[in-house]
């Protein structure tokens, strides 16, 4: 039988060192893995998110929003040209009415002094004979230029009238060029700005967010493998509370005692394999580990290049985003009110159409007048000729209405046709400006659906980017470090003075009874079969010396008492 050696037994690690640490620095570990993990998962949502907005078709939709964009613009600008231009002609039409009723006024009034002056002459001649027709004639002249008189002064009433309906049309029209410009065009350039910045960030951000995608996913599957590797520091914490248990009962004998130097060996050598388990499962963790941590600069870096690609648009679609409350669409006090500018201009077109109908209506009776004064005039002259000779100066003078009252188509003709002109200008221009800008204000009312996508994704992602994806990277760095300078301490310590797990030479030994029931205590304490196993290899012959049958000495020949002893062994074990 081999004798138990004393042989001092290496007691490094056992109460101190990594083997006590290991629950505490992988637990360390693992909390910024799960901090990590969690993180990275809501960072792969943004990240997600940002690659649907930079689907081409998103970037597609953003340029052809831009043309519009730009194309609106331009409409803006041309409008508050041709608002001048348009308001410039109604001006002058207006003018060149007033000028030409003037004319026609000046006419009709010459029409009345010849008209006075004939019947002035006609009752001169009215004791000759054909004298009281003359006298009718004259008189019928007279009374048809006072009509027309008249009606040249209701016409400047109605010009009046149309004067000022295309003043307030030209005012109006100036008014919301005006507005136009100063409303529309700004928060359209803003649109502009936003776009452009969104196109370019989209443009620029597309490879860093392919690779971030890609490492987003890794990065997720390789820690959730090292957690996993890592759960043994979980079983280790008990392991050490039970070396812990095995030391403190060891120094209850003497150092040099049978029982404390065996005791000293049993809990190196449950160390020992707790030690080699966790080197065996943390191994499995350092390549994914090492390749976390390799990818954590580039990572970083990636985040900073999307980041700062939308570093302008993220301005942009915080300040230049149109939010509504264009004028008509509930105007508030200081904005323009479309919709009721719309309805003015409706107003202003309607005047001028029932003016227009006035004129009409006049310019036929003056017309009539008109003809009636020649027709007035021209029996005038008949009668003269027919009834005397003397009466050459009321020839003369029919001659001179005849003259003047011939003037009136022509002038009429030219102020209607101003009229006409005035008409079909603002028709244009309200055609032109139905089409061309009213649809744009409604829809720059409503938020463009790209950058509302745009200021949802990004709103989310970016604060991400500056703020959370640094904190994954630390964490994961920082986790990397601990684990691999734990990980060479924990290698070291499986190499040092390794315990070989076989019976201990104790069939000899003289133990006291109190230690059979230390080493009852800890069989019984122990959690997993691994411990268990350990210690009834370790002390197999202590066990099977344990309870033998009597004390009473055997001869040495007699093979019953060894047949015992091994039925014995035989029972203990099985």
């Amino acid at each position: 039988m081999k004798q138990f050696r004393m042989v001092s037994v290496n007691a490094r690690g056992l109460n101190d060192g990594p083997f006590q640490r290991i629950e505490t620095v992988l637990s360390d570990i693992l909390d910024k893995l799960f901090f990590a993990f969690d993180e990275t998962k809501k960072l792969r949502e943004g990240v997600a998110d940002l690659d649907r907005l930079l689907d081409p078709s998103n970037l597609t939709r953003v340029n052809a929003r831009l043309r519009a964009v730009a194309d609106l613009m331009d409409q803006i600008d041309d409008n508050s040209g041709e608002a001048k231009n348009f308001v410039q002609d109604l001006r002058d039409n207006s003018r060149q009415m007033s000028s030409t009723l003037k004319d026609l006024s000046k006419i009709i009034q010459s029409s009345n002094i010849v008209s006075l002056n004939a019947r002035i002459i006609a009752q001169g001649h009215r004791h000759r004979p054909l004298g009281d027709q003359l006298v009718r004639l004259a008189e019928s002249l007279s009374d048809i230029s006072n009509d027309a008189s008249v009606l040249v002064k209701e016409m400047f009433e109605v010009i009046d009238s149309i004067v000022d309906s295309t003043q307030d049309m030209g005012r109006n029209v100036e008014q919301r060029a005006a507005a136009l410009f100063s409303t529309l065009k700004p928060k359209a350039r803003a649109l502009e700005s936003a776009l452009t910045s969104l196109e370019k960030g989209m443009t620029a951000a597309r490879s860093a967010s392919v690779w971030l995608s890609e490492y987003v996913e890794v990065a997720e599957r390789d820690v959730s493998a090292v957690i996993s590797a890592l759960q043994v520091g979980d079983r280790s914490r008990q392991r050490a509370e039970h070396v812990r248990l095995i030391t403190s009962r060891a120094s209850l004998y003497p150092s040099q005692s049978t029982e404390a130097h065996s005791l000293m060996l049993l809990a190196r050598a449950q160390m020992q394999q707790t030690v080699n388990e966790a080197v065996t499962d943390t191994r499995k963790a350092s390549m994914q580990f090492a390749s976390l941590a390799g990818r954590q600069q580039e990572f970083l870096a990636r985040c900073r290049e999307i980041a700062s690609s939308f570093s302008d648009c993220e301005q942009t679609l915080d300040g230049g985003a149109p939010t509504g409350a264009y004028g008509g669409y509930g105007a508030s006090e200081g904005k323009f009110d479309f919709a009721a500018s719309s309805v003015a201009e409706e107003k202003a077109q309607q005047r001028l159409q029932d003016a227009d109908n006035a004129l009409v209506e006049r310019s036929k009776t003056l017309s009539d007048c008109a003809f009636q004064m020649k027709l007035a005039a021209l029996n005038t002259i008949i009668t003269c000729a027919r009834g005397f000779r003397e009466a050459m100066d009321m020839i003369m003078i029919s001659q001179q209405i005849n003259e003047v009252i011939s003037e009136v188509p022509d002038t009429f003709s030219h102020f209607a046709g101003i009229m006409e002109q005035t008409k079909q200008r603002m028709h244009e221009w309200s055609s032109r400006e139905a089409g061309a800008v009213d649809d744009e204000i409604e829809g720059m009312d409503d938020e463009d659906p790209t950058l509302t996508e745009a200021r949802k994704v990004l709103g989310k992602l970016l604060p991400s980017l500056n703020n959370d994806a640094p904190q994954i990277a630390q964490a994961i760095s920082s986790s990397a470090d601990t684990f691999f300078s734990f990980f060479r301490e924990l290698e070291q310590l499986a190499e040092d003075d390794p315990v070989a797990v076989a019976p201990l030479p104790l069939a000899d030994a003289v133990t006291s009874e109190v230690f059979a029931l230390h080493l009852e205590e800890l069989h019984n304490c122990y959690t997993m079969q691994a411990e268990r196993d350990i210690q009834d290899i370790m002390f197999a012959e202590l066990k099977g010396e344990a309870e033998p049958e009597a004390p009473v000495a055997q001869p040495v020949a007699a093979p019953e008492p060894a047949a015992a002893a091994e039925d014995d062994l035989s029972d203990i074990f099985f």
